[in-house]
Protein backbone atom coordinates (compact mmCIF):
# COMPACT_ATOMS: atom_id res chain seq x y z
CA UNK A 1 0.00 0.00 0.00
CA UNK A 2 2.99 2.07 0.89
CA UNK A 3 3.86 1.76 -2.22
CA UNK A 4 0.81 2.44 -4.03
CA UNK A 5 0.41 5.10 -1.97
CA UNK A 6 3.97 6.21 -3.59
CA UNK A 7 2.90 5.13 -6.83
CA UNK A 8 0.09 7.05 -6.94
CA UNK A 9 2.01 10.57 -5.33
CA UNK A 10 4.46 10.35 -8.27
CA UNK A 11 1.13 9.71 -10.20
CA UNK A 12 -0.23 13.26 -9.20
CA UNK A 13 3.09 14.94 -9.56
CA UNK A 14 3.47 13.48 -12.88
CA UNK A 15 0.03 14.58 -13.50
CA UNK A 16 0.80 17.84 -11.93
CA UNK A 17 3.50 18.40 -14.08
CA UNK A 18 2.02 17.40 -17.04
CA UNK A 19 -0.68 19.23 -16.31
CA UNK A 20 1.77 22.44 -15.48
CA UNK A 21 3.82 22.07 -18.74
CA UNK A 22 0.61 21.37 -21.34
CA UNK A 23 -0.66 25.05 -19.34
CA UNK A 24 2.99 26.14 -20.70
CA UNK A 25 2.70 24.98 -23.74
CA UNK A 26 -0.61 26.02 -23.94
CA UNK A 27 0.25 29.80 -23.16
CA UNK A 28 3.10 29.33 -25.43
CA UNK A 29 0.78 28.65 -27.94
CA UNK A 30 -1.50 31.24 -27.10
CA UNK A 31 1.09 34.04 -27.25
CA UNK A 32 2.52 32.24 -30.86
CA UNK A 33 -1.33 32.35 -31.88
CA UNK A 34 -1.12 35.98 -31.22
CA UNK A 35 2.20 36.82 -32.35
CA UNK A 36 1.46 34.90 -35.62
CA UNK A 37 -2.01 36.69 -35.69
CA UNK A 38 0.13 40.31 -35.24
CA UNK A 39 2.60 38.99 -37.99
CA UNK A 40 -0.35 38.16 -40.04
CA UNK A 41 -1.80 41.31 -39.68
CA UNK A 42 1.62 43.52 -40.37
CA UNK A 43 2.47 41.56 -43.59
CA UNK A 44 -1.67 42.60 -44.66
CA UNK A 45 -0.39 46.38 -43.90
CA UNK A 46 2.82 45.50 -45.60
CA UNK A 47 1.69 43.97 -48.54
CA UNK A 48 -1.29 46.76 -48.85
CA UNK A 49 1.53 49.48 -48.47
CA UNK A 50 3.74 47.74 -50.95
CA UNK A 51 0.73 47.59 -53.69
CA UNK A 52 0.11 51.02 -53.10
CA UNK A 53 4.23 51.74 -53.34
CA UNK A 54 3.74 49.51 -56.90
CA UNK A 55 0.79 51.60 -57.82
CA UNK A 56 2.88 54.74 -57.75
CA UNK A 57 6.06 53.26 -58.91
CA UNK A 58 3.83 52.16 -61.91
CA UNK A 59 2.14 55.94 -62.27
CA UNK A 60 5.70 57.11 -61.61
CA UNK A 61 7.34 54.97 -64.04
CA UNK A 62 4.85 56.07 -67.04
CA UNK A 63 5.52 59.90 -66.02
CA UNK A 64 8.91 59.14 -66.34
CA UNK A 65 8.59 57.52 -69.56
CA UNK A 66 6.68 60.13 -70.91
CA UNK A 67 8.76 62.62 -70.12
CA UNK A 68 11.66 60.36 -71.25
CA UNK A 69 10.17 60.16 -74.48
CA UNK A 70 9.55 63.66 -74.87
CA UNK A 71 12.93 64.32 -73.78
CA UNK A 72 14.61 61.40 -76.36
CA UNK A 73 12.27 63.36 -78.99
CA UNK A 74 13.87 66.63 -78.15
CA UNK A 75 17.65 64.73 -77.89
CA UNK A 76 16.35 63.38 -81.39
CA UNK A 77 15.36 66.96 -82.74
CA UNK A 78 18.36 68.28 -81.67
CA UNK A 79 20.96 65.92 -83.18
CA UNK A 80 19.13 66.20 -86.55
CA UNK A 81 19.11 70.15 -85.99
CA UNK A 82 23.10 69.65 -85.49
CA UNK A 83 23.33 67.19 -88.46
CA UNK A 84 21.48 69.45 -90.69
CA UNK A 85 23.39 72.43 -89.20
CA UNK A 86 26.89 70.88 -89.81
CA UNK A 87 26.16 70.15 -93.77
CA UNK A 88 24.66 73.59 -94.38
CA UNK A 89 27.60 74.75 -92.25
CA UNK A 90 30.04 72.60 -95.05
CA UNK A 91 28.08 73.89 -97.76
CA UNK A 92 28.33 77.28 -96.87
CA UNK A 93 32.42 76.73 -95.91
CA UNK A 94 32.36 75.63 -99.58
CA UNK A 95 30.17 78.97 -100.78
CA UNK A 96 32.23 81.09 -98.47
CA UNK A 97 35.60 79.68 -100.46
CA UNK A 98 33.71 79.78 -104.18
CA UNK A 99 33.32 83.74 -103.05
CA UNK A 100 36.71 84.07 -101.93
CA UNK A 101 37.94 82.31 -105.21
CA UNK A 102 35.59 84.44 -107.12
CA UNK A 103 36.48 87.93 -105.32
CA UNK A 104 40.15 87.29 -106.02
CA UNK A 105 39.07 86.89 -109.84
CA UNK A 106 37.42 89.94 -109.69
CA UNK A 107 40.26 91.90 -108.02
CA UNK A 108 42.68 90.53 -110.35
CA UNK A 109 39.96 91.57 -113.44
CA UNK A 110 39.81 95.04 -111.77
CA UNK A 111 43.52 95.39 -111.08
CA UNK A 112 44.05 94.76 -115.11
CA UNK A 113 40.86 96.76 -115.60
CA UNK A 114 42.75 99.63 -113.88
CA UNK A 115 45.84 99.21 -115.80
CA UNK A 116 44.04 98.97 -119.12
CA UNK A 117 42.10 102.02 -118.38
CA UNK A 118 45.45 103.94 -117.29
CA UNK A 119 46.65 103.05 -120.91
CA UNK A 120 43.70 103.76 -122.60
CA UNK A 121 43.91 107.27 -120.29
CA UNK A 122 47.16 107.85 -122.10
CA UNK A 123 46.25 107.09 -125.42
CA UNK A 124 43.61 108.92 -124.99
CA UNK A 125 45.59 111.92 -124.40
CA UNK A 126 48.15 111.13 -127.22
CA UNK A 127 44.90 110.73 -129.26
CA UNK A 128 43.97 114.46 -128.13
CA UNK A 129 47.19 115.49 -128.80
CA UNK A 130 47.20 114.69 -132.39
CA UNK A 131 43.96 115.55 -132.91
CA UNK A 132 45.03 119.38 -131.36
CA UNK A 133 47.76 119.27 -134.14
CA UNK A 134 45.83 117.90 -136.73
CA UNK A 135 42.83 120.89 -136.22
CA UNK A 136 46.14 123.20 -136.20
CA UNK A 137 47.44 121.52 -139.44
CA UNK A 138 43.63 122.36 -140.66
CA UNK A 139 43.19 125.56 -139.78
CA UNK A 140 47.05 126.33 -141.45
CA UNK A 141 45.93 124.34 -144.55
CA UNK A 142 42.50 126.38 -144.29
CA UNK A 143 44.12 129.55 -143.67
CA UNK A 144 46.58 128.70 -146.68
CA UNK A 145 44.11 127.55 -148.76
CA UNK A 146 42.14 130.96 -148.29
CA UNK A 147 45.07 132.73 -148.77
CA UNK A 148 45.62 130.80 -152.39
CA UNK A 149 41.96 131.57 -152.85
CA UNK A 150 41.90 135.11 -152.20
CA UNK A 151 45.21 135.01 -154.00
CA UNK A 152 43.33 133.24 -157.57
CA UNK A 153 40.60 135.38 -157.10
CA UNK A 154 42.69 138.44 -157.14
CA UNK A 155 44.70 137.05 -160.16
CA UNK A 156 41.29 136.03 -161.97
CA UNK A 157 39.84 139.51 -160.99
CA UNK A 158 42.92 141.49 -162.24
CA UNK A 159 42.93 139.49 -165.60
CA UNK A 160 39.69 139.78 -165.71
CA UNK A 161 40.47 143.62 -165.62
CA UNK A 162 43.04 143.10 -167.96
CA UNK A 163 41.00 141.62 -170.05
CA UNK A 164 38.66 144.35 -170.49
CA UNK A 165 40.59 146.96 -171.27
Amino acid sequence: TSALIKLQGDAQRAKTRGDRLRRLAENQLAQCHGELSDAAARADVAGEQLRKVKQQHGRQLRSLRAVTGDLQQEVDEHLNFIETSTEELGCLYIEEQDLERSQSRHEEQEHLLEEQAVALRVEVDNLQEQVVGKEAEWRAACARLTAIEDDCMMETQANTQDEME
